[in-house]
């Protein structure tokens, strides 16, 4: 053998023996941070509780709600790029921004093309009536300022129509059935202005459109918004409705850049033409409840059922069509011009890189942009946010790491289609799907100080019950020293045997429903025993009154409710961020299948066995059922509690097994007509179809709908049995992840 060969294989035997050394230091120094870690536990975990200042979230909003930070905007950028900057101030390890070039819509400013709602002659001119172009100001500085957008709604059709109006209550299919069946004669919808009270409005405006209305007013009814004097009075005497409030909103169906579905809206991005995007043709156009009370008042027609279809206007809600007396030659007017526009938006992510396991990640996000000063939706969470992450850059900049990387994300534009959180989700889909172990949503802080309404997915559930049981309740009774004391007083409900299912609306939707990783979300809530209307939310949702002296004065005075909101997410971020196992009770997966299983068979069973055009069996499903829930209890009774809590790597592989779990539940294609959704079991509650939600076993749901109507009764029925093949399938996978390694 010459030299060179033997100095190769010398060199060779080195980096070997250095490679091995390298890794059993490695397994050393991951045992050693274990155990320093369990001491340091409890005084890290009451360091966090004890530093988290309700005064420093107070400054915080009232900096964040100084100006209107509407997505896309100047503001937009100057808010994501301050978030930057104290983060990296705060100690962080990085923090950075990230665009996205997404198709966003405003309303017109320029004076005399204002979106509006008139009442006109026959020939569309002699307006006897226009809505109001500005809510009132109040005298309120914050609200006059430029930046605060005119009514509208976000991907609205434009145009200038005029019809007879016709009151359509909320606008749903049962409604618009008992106009068309139950009057006499029925209506003929076709070129009519529907107006409807605000509750799903995208849902009223889908059946507008459907039906062949010219245009859609959405108003907010006094009696759905809680707007009563014996609950208190309207702003800014109160923090309730007044009546010239209109209420923002986003028409889309979907969520996600219109305009690159599936893939990220970054440079390079292909872009489907606007033609292809599911946007409404329908002009839609929001008012508030003073205008609304004045165009029911000239209606004519019959009334319709009090308890339904009345509201608390002084009017009889007459449905139309026209008017009465001598306006009966009048129409309704709708004017909308507003404009599709190419905007850039920002997210802002932040890093605190773990000590351990750097390549496992627990993400806490908020959205940062609102409708205008958004000292509710989403400010609270924001400034509850910023206090978080100065404890945290605290705590690192004196030494501490957490075990796991945390990572803190701003999203951009969520108020138009959770844009923010889906293309960060579609850009690095692969990372964070392999790396992720539980996202915490942070949008409403408080609207209320009765109880905190916890949601989450079966996996950290228990964390969840944990954190509730550690953090004060900061109105203590002698029956409720803790926020879980509260809960089970006030709800009636124990945490311990889980908390609510999470469901949409918010930024986990991408994380969740599209990427299979475990999801929380928590805010305070309002007295609803005590009002009527919106029994969990606030009555100024989503107006231009959220202003900061709402909540300092009427919401949270003090702000113990949100100092409260920040302990339990730092408790529960700290959790799963720097535990070496994490805390669960898997069993909670087999309560949530077996309810979406009956809730599937009470409702759909017995249609399926009647109808199908050939015969459909149950039993595999059952089958899936009984194997997934032996799996479950053999991995919680058995595996768990055996591994060696000393090896590292047995840690880090049982946790993963866990971690992976929810991802089973993905099926591989997407629902139907969206853009991100993949999971089989369960979707947001607004993936709906002429009223019927679709939120059990979706994609089965969707293929029986309408099944009855549809000629092609074969190539439906063959439809249904795939999707059933589908929830199956992936029941019988998440059986298998929680098998022994090499056992299943």
């Amino acid at each position: 053998m010459d030299r060179r060969k033997c100095g190769r294989l010398k060199q060779l035997s080195l980096i070997i023996i250095a490679a091995i050394i390298g890794f059993l230091f490695g397994i050393i120094i991951m045992a050693l941070a274990s155990r320093r870690w369990r001491g340091e536990t409890l005084e890290i975990s009451d360091r966090i509780q004890n530093l988290i200042s309700a005064d420093n979230i107070r400054n915080n909003l009232r900096e964040t709600t100084k100006k209107p930070h509407v997505a896309g905007t100047e503001e937009d950028w100057k808010t994501a790029n301050n978030l930057k900057e104290l983060w990296l101030r705060q100690g962080f390890d990085s923090a950075k921004l990230i665009p996205y070039d997404v198709l966003l819509q405003y309303p017109p400013l320029e004076k005399g093309k204002e979106n509006r709602v008139q009442i006109v002659n026959s020939d569309g001119g002699d307006p006897i009536f226009e809505s109001t172009l500005r809510p009132d100001t109040f005298g309120e500085e914050d609200i006059e300022q430029d930046g605060i957008l005119p009514p509208y709604h976000a991907y609205s059709g434009s145009g200038d129509v005029m019809g007879e109006p016709v009151y359509v209550n909320y606008g749903s299919v049962e409604d618009l059935e008992y106009l068309r069946t139950n009057l006499t004669p029925g209506i003929n919808f076709t070129g009519k202005v529907f107006i409807c009270r605000k509750w799903d409005f995208r849902v009223a405006a889908k059946n507008a459109q459907r039906v062949n209305a010219a245009a859609l007013i959405v108003f907010p009814d006094p009696q759905d918004h809680s707007v009563s004097r014996r609950y208190g009075l309207p702003y800014p005497d109160g923090p309730y409705l007044p009546k010239s409030a209109t209420v923002w909103g986003s028409l889309y169906m979907d969520i996600g850049d219109p305009l690159t579905p599936n893939y990220p809206s970054t440079d390079g991005a292909f872009r489907i033409p606007m033609s292809e995007a599911k946007f409404l043709s329908i002009p839609v156009h929001p008012i508030g409840y003073g205008d609304a009370q004045k165009i029911l008042s000239y209606m004519t027609g019959p009334a319709p059922p009090a308890d339904t279809w009345r509201g608390d206007l002084n009017v009889s809600y007459q449905v139309g069509p026209g008017f009465k007396d001598n306006m009966k030659q009048r129409k309704i007017r709708v004017v909308v011009n507003s404009e599709y526009q190419q905007r850039t938006t920002y997210n802002v992510i932040g890093f605190i890189r773990g000590s351990v396991e750097p390549d496992r990640y627990v993400i806490i996000g908020n959205h940062r942009d609102a409708w205008g000063l958004g000292a509710v939706d989403p400010t609270g969470g924001t400034a509850v946010l910023m206090e978080i992450s100065r404890v945290f850059g605290k705590l690192k900049k004196e030494g501490w790491r957490p075990r796991r990387t945390i990572m803190f994300a701003s999203w951009g534009a969520e108020e138009f289609t959770l844009t923010g959180s889906v293309e960060w989700t579609e850009q690095f889909h692969d990372v964070l799907t392999k790396r992720t172990l539980a996202y915490l949503n942070l949008d409403i802080a408080v609207t209320g100080k009765y109880v905190v309404f916890p949601q989450s997915t079966p996996f950290v559930a228990k964390v969840v019950a944990e954190a509730l049981k550690k953090v004060q309740e900061p109105y203590p009774s002698d029956t409720r020293k803790t926020l879980y004391d509260t809960i089970k007083e006030r709800l009636g409900e124990n945490p311990e045997d889980g908390v609510h299912f999470v469901d949409g609306g918010t930024d986990y939707e991408a994380f969740y429903y599209g990427l299979g990783i475990a999801s929380v979300n928590a805010y305070y809530l309002l007295d609803f025993k005590r009002v009527e209307g919106h029994p969990n939310f606030y009555s100024l949702y989503h107006t231009q009154y959220e202003t900061f002296r709402l909540v300092d004065k009427y919401i949270d005075e003090g702000f113990l409710c949100h100092r409260a909101i920040g302990q339990l997410y730092a408790e529960i971020l700290r959790n799963l961020g720097d535990s070496l196992l994490i805390s669960t009770d898997m069993t909670k997966y087999i309560n949530t299948v077996n309810s979406l299983s009956h809730d599937f068979r009470d409702n759909y069973l017995q249609k399926v066995l009647e109808n199908a055009y050939r015969n459909i069996s149950f039993d595999y499903l059952s089958d899936a059922i009984d194997e997934f829930s032996s799996a479950v209890e053999n991995f919680q009774q058995t595996i768990l509690p055996a591994v060696d809590t000393n090896d590292p790597l047995a840690v880090r592989a049982i946790n993963d097994q866990m971690m992976y779990l929810e991802q089973a539940f993905l099926s591989r294609e997407r629902l139907p007509g969206k853009a991100v959704y993949r999971h089989a079991l369960v979707a947001p509650s607004a993936v709906v179809e002429d009223n019927v939600q679709f939120r059990t076993f979706p994609g089965l749901m969707i293929a029986l709908h309408g099944i009855d109507d549809d000629p092609n009764q074969e190539e439906r029925w063959e439809e249904v049995e795939r999707q059933l093949a589908i929830v199956t399938h992936v029941i019988r996978l998440a059986a298998s992840a929680l098998k022994d390694f090499t056992s299943w």
